[in-house]
């Protein structure tokens, strides 16, 4: 990640990654068509949808929303506040990456990024993106399947790697051999 790269995304508090939107838009129409005929079929009533059609587009219209409100928030910084400076936060979260056995991928003075596995998307593991600071550590935590139609939305998988992540940068900061 290039200085200014790494500069916007703190200023903005959101991570620039180039999205694939013709990518998403598949898998967001193909996640909606199989809910959507799903719903269908639930709602439907002795061959007829009735008076529950206005339910019926309630629920169908919810999920394509929540996939896009999804994919606008997925990019967004953690910040967590620290009393060391960005080489001691840079080995803080190496440390969390290693105690959580994720693979560092990128190690630089102001990017440390690493993969988690995920055990209950096969496949499909998450990216771990710390953008260090003095005094300041910003997070985020994206899955990163690269296959063209994915799910824009993984039912707060991303949410509990990031929690993992957090407990255990707290945790090392406590620790006395992490302390400065």
């Amino acid at each position: 990640m290039r200085k200014d790269e790494w500069a916007a995304a703190i200023a903005t508090g959101r991570l620039r990654h180039k999205r694939d939107w013709p990518g998403n838009v598949v898998g967001l129409l193909t996640v909606s068509v199989g809910w959507i005929a799903w719903l269908f079929l639930l709602f439907q009533r002795n061959g007829e949808i009735g008076n529950r059609l206005g339910l019926f587009c309630l629920a169908a219209g919810s999920l394509p929303l929540y996939a896009v409100y999804c994919l606008r928030q997925e990019n967004r910084l953690t910040p967590i506040e620290s009393k060391a400076g960005a080489d001691a936060n840079r080995k803080l979260v190496v440390a969390a990456f290693q105690a959580l056995g994720w693979t560092t991928y990128v190690d630089t003075a102001t990017v440390v990024t690493a993969g988690a596995t995920n055990k209950s998307w096969i496949g499909a593991g998450q990216t771990a993106t710390a953008l260090l600071d003095q005094n300041m550590i910003y997070l985020n935590v994206i899955h990163g399947s690269a296959q063209k139609g994915r799910l824009p939305f993984y039912f707060g998988s991303n949410q509990r790697k990031l929690k993992q992540l957090l407990t255990t940068i707290q945790t090392l900061q406590v620790s006395p051999e992490h302390q400065h």
